[in-house]
């Protein structure tokens, strides 16, 4: 694995997509980002449109689907050359090919995710284990759900407060030192020095408790993870799916029954989008605010979601 170096002047985003709402298309953007970094660029002179890197996923949730992205690099390369029984073999390889330089962890708790994600470069850099990618860079690290711990890390923080309560020798807890806020600083510090070390875009997925708030500059979705992560990404993308209109409130059952293929037709046909977050965007410079309230309500970036994958739709 070639180091890239850790002095760029600018260094590469990173990126948080939250999904809003359920079914966002958070995943399946994954997967279109994982599968264009692991392409090659090229197969005996016909272009793939690769990066021909490498990934490293943290796979928090443990739902992952490589089949999924299988399918996804198999309709990508079937772009690319005719759809003849002679090329079969050919982007059977170059599948098989690709998914060696997909290198997937999945640790179990907060704490083994920090301890796995500190030895990334021990890992990329001297193990083995990794050989198969040593002659590429690595093209991005992706966290699969970064909230997956949130729920236990606040549970153990209640047992922790019980447990002091109890036992009149363990000090009285500081809110600012708490198991929570500790264990997101170590990760962070983590995610920085590989950050540094490989300079590669950082891209992690997670969901919203909040609902979002529109207003005249933009729309705004409020964190649940602490501000030393907010801190450090570069952006958060908040992903949503189009609205489709609901059943009338005096529509009869049967009426509901009979429109009811139409309507999910309807749902399936719907697009995506993602607009730029501007929770705490007071602290943005003006030019930055100005750009992204040029990209509209809809942030921009639209996109439809089908067998062969993500496919972004053309501005205007």
């Amino acid at each position: 694995m070639r180091q890239q170096s850790a002095f760029a002047d600018n260094r590469a985003p990173v990126v948080e997509l939250t999904g809003a709402t359920p079914s966002s298309g958070r995943t399946q953007l994954l997967h279109h980002i994982i599968a264009a970094a692991i392409l090659p660029r090229a197969y005996n002179g016909t272009s793939l449109g690769g990066k021909e890197a490498a990934v490293a996923l943290f796979d928090l949730s443990t739902n992952y689907s490589v089949l999924r992205l299988g399918t996804i690099l198999e309709a990508r390369i079937g772009e690319a050359f005719s759809a003849a029984d002679s090329n079969l073999h050919v982007c059977e390889t170059l599948v098989h090919e690709s998914l060696q330089h997909l290198h997937i962890f999945r640790p179990q708790s907060h704490e083994s995710f920090i301890i796995t994600f500190a030895a990334l470069s021990d890992y990329f850099l001297s193990d083995t284990t990794s050989r198969y990618s040593v002659n590429r860079p690595l093209g991005a690290i992706v966290i699969h759900n970064l909230s997956a711990f949130f729920w236990q890390d606040r549970q153990d923080v209640e047992v922790q407060k019980d447990a002091a309560l109890e036992e009149p020798d363990i000090p009285v807890l500081d809110p600012k030192n708490s198991l929570f806020l500790s264990r997101y600083r170590s990760l962070v510090s983590t995610l920085r020095e590989a950050h540094i070390s490989f300079d590669c875009p950082i891209i992690a997925t997670d969901w919203a408790l909040a609902n979002p708030v529109y207003n005249s500059d933009g729309s705004s979705l409020r964190p649940h993870l602490p501000g030393i992560w907010t801190n450090f990404r570069t952006v958060n993308i908040v992903l949503q799916r189009q609205s489709v209109k609901k059943f009338g409130p005096g529509m009869s059952v049967e009426e509901v029954l009979a429109e009811k293929e139409q309507r999910q037709e309807a749902v399936d046909r719907s697009g995506f989008f993602g607009w730029v977050n501007w929770w705490d965007s007071e602290g943005w410079k003006e030019g930055v605010k100005i750009a992204v309230r040029a990209l509209g309500k809809q942030g921009g970036l639209k996109y439809s979601i089908s067998e062969q994958g993500v496919a972004f739709e053309a501005e205007g």
